[in-house]
């Protein structure tokens, strides 16, 4: 995603009717929050570019370094691509109560046949719905509504498309921008599930009496000490403040408890944040404490601490916890309540980024282990809002994901690598294969690799892919001639291996556990011209898999189907089924990766 704040005069156009769709108590609030839109009214001589400020002010946001971009030199590197990939822009300077113009310029990457944007900004819509001086709530599995929506069709591909909101800013704060994309089209190219049809970007504005900044993800060294780290309106710490207070309390009240509301944005709503982990300290005159209280979120996504009494405040932060799949990793947001919060529910809202992605990896990697038999340790990840897509890095054993994170597919087919890495015998440098197509060919170790790991992503989302479960996929084009170089025959090859529904030409269903043991257990003897000797090293390519599930190797089969010399012999240490049959075998391979 790009994003840039720059400083210029334009023409914005707010948006018709984007009010019609939303029921009738929703119109009030998205009324208010349209009724903040104005025309841009001057602007600001220097431009202000997208940073990650290392420092701040107290009253004004520091220009730091730029992002780094995202180190290419892995093995393992999957281009996903969105279909229309977004530049989220603001016109005008970011200070308070001023009028900005909100910029959205996209590019599609691929012909779009028709499809949605919808922009909501989740912390205005909050502050509207809960009134001025609240903390932002709004109403967890409720829609939000939107300040622009636009139906898209016939954009073509390198087109580019352009709309523009007007609004006022709110008080000082730090206020997110969520923009949810829905498209269809045509895939020429071949990407198949690397070409994304639904996507999310998002920015976060800065805004401070200096003059802010538009950040990619949520920055929390841009807060000064005295300022909680957390989205919205700035809200000073309790720590020290409460000495000054006078001993009676302003009101009293009946309640017991403090609610905490952990939830997450998606798609135009806030969800409860299940599984995370909430802590919390309660601090007293002296500002310290020494016991940390933990909190699981439940299906609600409320937790409740006890009610801070006087002179005390409950502070904390939230996690993701490690699991047996998953590492887990901490929040960047932090929480404050004071005595004066008793008996309120307050709205911790947690990244997306992380919440989502812990999310889908404890969500898929379960059945991918059932399936294949095999699990590993807890894998690594880490998410990086400037990576173009997503990738696995064998050198930190880590999956990688940038702003496409939110895709079961993406995620199940990155974990595969990480499974196959420290499993399965570990990964090969494959050739020609950055980047990589679903239907183009490849290379052998380029399809074979990246084949199994489309194989493990259609078990937990099959809907995703172009392929669906592979059970009727064929090349494109002149790649028809090439099947094995495919990583979606690969793909199919597998599912029609294991899979009950034998059409004309598959005649295998063997155990998923079977079929995977041979892929990792799997020898091959190929003769070496250098040394002019016979060498045994592990399959990297397509026909070293196949001559390994027949447990023998027929050269003249072998040359009438593959290019490249044909190996000398097989070895594997997989239990075969009783009903396996290595003509039955040969019929399927040959129906998926034979000329």
């Amino acid at each position: 995603m790009r994003i840039a704040i720059v400083t210029r005069a334009a023409g914005p156009s707010v948006p018709r009717g984007t009010t019609a769709h939303l029921p009738p108590n929703r119109r009030t609030l998205a009324s208010t929050l349209l009724a903040m839109a104005v025309m841009l009214a001057g602007c600001s001589d220097n431009p202000i570019e997208l940073v990650k400020p290392e420092t701040a002010g107290d009253s004004a946001a520091a220009v730091g370094g730029t992002l780094l971009a995202v180190s290419q030199t892995e093995d393992i590197v999957d281009n996903f691509v969105p279909r229309l990939d977004l530049a989220i822009k603001v016109v005008g300077p970011l200070v308070p109560h001023s009028p900005v113009v909100l910029q959205l310029e996209a590019t599609a990457t691929e012909a779009i046949s028709s499809g949605s944007v919808q922009l909501v900004l989740p912390t205005m819509a909050g502050m509207a719905y809960v009134g001025p001086d609240k903390h932002p709530r709004f109403p967890p599995s409720s829609k939000m509504p939107t300040i622009g929506s636009w139906t898209l069709s016939g954009i073509a591909k390198g087109e580019t498309w352009k709309r523009s909101v007007a609004l006022r800013l709110p008080e000082k704060g730090y206020y997110h921008v969520a923009v949810d994309i829905r498209t269809t089209g045509p895939d020429p190219s071949g990407r198949g599930p690397y070409l994304l049809d639904d996507t999310y970007e998002q920015a976060w504005m800065y805004v401070v009496e200096a003059g802010g900044v538009l950040t990619r993800e949520f920055v929390a060294s841009l807060f000064p000490d005295r300022i909680l780290p957390q989205p919205g309106p700035f809200r000073a710490r309790h720590g020290g403040r409460t000495k000054a207070r006078a001993a009676a309390r302003a009101a009293a009240s009946p309640a017991s408890s403090t609610w905490l509301e952990v939830v997450y944005y998606d798609d135009g709503r806030y969800l409860p944040a299940v599984g995370a982990d909430v802590d919390a300290r309660l601090y007293g005159q002296s500002d310290t404490s020494r016991t940390t209280v933990w909190r699981r979120v439940p299906r609600n996504g409320i937790v409740q601490y006890p009610c801070a009494g006087s002179f005390e405040y409950w502070q904390g932060n939230g996690s993701v916890p490690g699991t047996t799949n998953a590492r887990g990793k901490p929040f960047f947001y932090g929480w404050s309540v004071g005595e004066h919060q008793c008996g309120d529910t307050i709205q911790f809202v947690v990244p997306k980024s992380i919440y989502v992605t812990w999310s889908y990896l404890n969500e898929v990697i379960p059945p991918i282990r059932r399936h294949f038999g095999y699990s590993r340790s807890p894998v690594r990840w880490r998410v990086n809002s400037t990576a173009k897509g997503a990738y696995f890095s064998p050198s930190n054993d880590e999956i990688v994901l940038g702003k496409l994170y939110k895709d079961r597919w993406v995620v199940a087919h990155e974990y595969a690598h990480a499974l196959h890495h420290a499993s399965l015998g570990g990964l090969w440098r494959a050739s020609n294969c950055s980047p990589h197509y679903f239907d183009i060919a490849s290379s052998y170790t380029c399809a074979l690799q990246e084949g199994l790991a489309n194989y493990a992503a259609s078990i937990v989302a099959p809907d995703r892919t172009r392929g669906g479960n592979y059970e009727n996929f064929r090349p494109s084009g002149r790649s028809r001639s090439r099947p094995a170089a495919v990583e979606g025959s690969v793909a199919a090859l597998f599912r029609d291996l294991i899979d009950a529904t034998n059409e004309t030409g598959d005649r295998t269903t063997y155990p998923s556990t079977y079929v995977i043991e041979v892929f990792k257990t799997c020898r091959v003897r190929h003769w070496v011209s250098r040394t002019r000797s016979y060498v045994w090293r592990a399959r990297e390519d397509v026909t070293d898999f196949i001559w390994c599930l027949e447990n023998r190797v027929n050269s003249t089969v072998h040359r009438a189907n593959f290019s490249g010399p044909h190996p000398r012999g097989v070895s594997e240490g997989a239990r075969e089924p009783s009903d396996w049959n290595s003509d039955h075998i040969r019929s399927t391979w040959i129906k998926n990766v034979g000329r």
